[in-house]
């Protein structure tokens, strides 16, 4: 019985993350070199970065995605494009620029509309472009 909880819980668990604002974090590094990195209502943004608009944008908009596709489809399609395609160009770069998640994600950060409502956790936000 225990077990169907949890199942249940793993399921709607994402979903209801996604209904509350975005979650901005300044964090000291991320893994290749990222700037930013979007997971369920957070937004990680490397210390360095945090101040600069047009990498908010980018993972706003990562974080839009999982909003309107799901966290698992937007993991699957990631993983595709990441993973399977990187092994089969040998080029992990063509493999990041050709995925329609990233390209949708850079032009966004030419945007200059408002930004949306979001949770920082600093003092310290002011975005420039």
């Amino acid at each position: 019985m225990s077990y169907f909880y949890f199942e249940i819980a793993s399921v709607l668990l994402p979903w209801a993350m996604m209904l509350i604002p975005p979650i901005v974090i300044p964090i000291r590094s991320l893994y290749g070199g990222a700037k930013g990195l979007s997971f369920l209502c957070f937004i990680f943004i490397k210390r360095a970065d945090f101040g600069n608009e047009r990498i908010l944008r980018h993972e706003l908009t990562h974080y839009k995605q999982q909003r309107r596709y799901s966290p698992y489809v937007v993991t699957v399609l990631l993983f595709w494009h990441y993973f399977v395609k990187n092994r089969i160009w040998r080029n992990f770069g063509e493999a990041y620029h050709s995925c329609p998640f990233e390209l949708e994600a850079f032009a966004a950060m030419e945007k200059t509309d408002p930004l949306p409502k979001m949770i920082f956790l600093t003092l310290k936000h002011n975005f420039h472009r």
